[in-house]
């Protein structure tokens, strides 16, 4: 699967001269935090109490703030195709994949 994986990035780079860098999960989820705290209203909403919600495909994350600050953040390993694997292993609903 890893072999697969930089074919693909070695493929792109020959066919558009483009070099790719992945971001690691923590990469991605601190540039998405960083896209809802550049929000206007988002240290009003801090203050008060809010929740942001990042749903991925393998896992959720969840950060709580209050005044201003941040609570809590939770990594939950429940994701959409998470779902969406046991739920076709379990055959209750139908698969699309």
């Amino acid at each position: 699967m890893q072999e697969m994986f930089f074919f693909v990035l070695e493929q792109i780079r020959i066919r558009t001269g483009l070099t790719l860098q992945i971001l690691s999960n923590s990469e991605r989820r601190f540039i998405g935090y960083q896209s809802v705290a550049a929000r206007e209203e988002f240290d009003a909403m801090t203050k008060e109490g809010a929740a942001v919600v990042d749903v991925g495909g393998e896992s959720i994350q969840i950060t709580l703030f209050s005044e201003g600050g941040v609570v809590t953040t939770q990594h939950l390993v429940l994701g959409t195709m998470r779902l969406a694997g046991t739920a076709c292993r379990d055959r209750k609903y139908g698969c699309p994949f």
